[in-house]
């Protein structure tokens, strides 16, 4: 049986890249750049003062004067001005503004007595370039200020935005049906029976890529019944971008998916991995290469199945330059069977030097998903060793 990094890079190499979308900067967060957003001029684009205060000389200072007059004042967004030649004078400034041309340095009105003159307070100190932010000291003209293959946050939006990017190149919005099954359950407005159950894991599933940014999700439910999987399955498949099962992939007599899914012309690449919770996984590839994801039905197997394989998937095939795993370790032993791999939920703290720390908080079943509350995510303990010490480092990967 395949361990999860298998399953995984089978999966990466299936998967088709998305085509890209043109869309206003506005609209681009949380999506994947596929172009480099490139500065149009030099950032700053001039002398820039950082301070309310008074303009002036440092070689005036350095001669000894400590008392300036006032020759005018520059405000942001006026056209530059040039300071007075006289060794004594300074020019009101404010936080903003073009830096006038002669000004070495900006001191603050905190730093300052004004009465006739503006004096300098004694003890001061005073360098070229102080409370000035130089022309081009956070980037240069034509220099690369967002690669490609990164996720748009809020930070990057700004940038765009300053230099000039109306549009922006991303990846197009993937259509993925999101599919329960099972005649247990029911929706959530009803009062179920004693034998059923309220539907769940398709809106976790739903909110998580919504958290991930996958926004046009359809929401659809099969009941046990083989002639319908099969009559409403060929139309799904051929009008969305990505499937998600969820339930029906076991070997229960009423578990359809697997053979439907081959009788539609979907091709199966895995079928089970060691893992657990999940161990079910199944995944396959249409005739028209969209990606096809059962997730077994238990909730904390689907939603651990979803973060370890589907977004992933997602991201890469969105473009995303691949992150590195993240690292953290654990804050008290953990034990677990060596054959498989385990994916344990945790919740994450720091210590005293920042380290991440982990404090396993397994639940009671692969069915309990009432004990992910409270949970930031989970870890990956590989197979073939029982006991983890604490202070073990392991791989974590965090709830989207």
């Amino acid at each position: 049986m395949l361990i999860p990094s298998e399953a995984q890079n089978i999966i990466f190499k299936a998967i088709q890249s998305q085509p890209t979308d043109s869309v206003d900067f506005n609209l681009s967060l949380g999506r994947v750049l596929h172009q480099d957003v490139v500065s149009d001029r030099d950032y700053p684009p001039y002398n820039r003062a950082t301070m309310d205060g008074y303009g002036l000389r440092v070689e005036s200072f350095n001669k000894g004067c400590l008392k300036f007059y006032s020759r005018g004042i520059q405000k942001a967004g006026d056209k530059p001005s040039a300071l007075a030649s006289a060794d004594d004078a300074c020019i009101e400034i404010m936080t903003g503004a073009v830096v006038p041309e002669g000004v070495t340095a900006v001191v603050p009105y905190e730093e300052v007595d004004v009465n006739d003159a503006v004096s300098l307070k004694p003890g001061m100190s005073l360098k070229a370039g102080q409370n000035i932010h130089a022309q081009g000291s956070d980037a240069k003209r034509g220099a690369i200020l967002i690669k490609k293959g990164k996720r748009v946050t809020s930070a990057d939006i700004a940038v765009m935005a300053s230099c000039g990017y109306q549009t922006v190149a991303v990846n197009k919005q993937p259509r993925i049906a999101l599919i329960s099954s099972g005649d247990e359950l029911v929706d959530v407005s009803v009062n179920p029976q004693s034998h059923q159950i309220r539907k769940s894991n398709v809106y976790a599933l739903k909110a998580a890529l919504s958290s991930a940014n996958f926004l046009d999700v359809s929401l659809y439910h099969f009941r046990d019944n083989e002639l319908e999987v099969e009559k409403e399955l060929s139309g799904i498949l051929d009008s969305h971008d990505c499937i998600i099962l969820t339930g029906g992939v076991s070997q229960g007599k009423t578990d359809y998916f697997p053979s439907q899914l081959l009788k539609s012309g979907v091709t199966n690449l895995i079928h089970g991995v060691a893992q657990k919770p999940g161990k079910p996984f199944w995944f396959g590839i249409s005739k028209k290469q969209i990606p096809v994801f059962a997730l077994p039905g238990n909730p904390v197997s689907s939603y651990i199945c979803l973060h370890r394989y589907v977004l992933p998937a997602l991201f890469k095939s969105s473009g995303c330059v691949e992150s590195k795993p993240v690292s953290v370790r654990l804050n008290k032993p953990v034990s677990k069977n060596p054959k498989i791999t385990a994916f344990v939920a945790v919740k994450i703290s720091r210590d005293a030097t920042g380290q991440l720390l982990a404090d396993p908080l397994p639940s009671n079943t692969s069915g309990d998903f009432i004990g992910l509350i409270g949970t930031d995510g989970f870890i990956e303990l590989q197979a073939g060793q029982i006991s983890y010490l604490e202070g073990t480092p392991v791989t974590y990967i965090p709830w989207a």
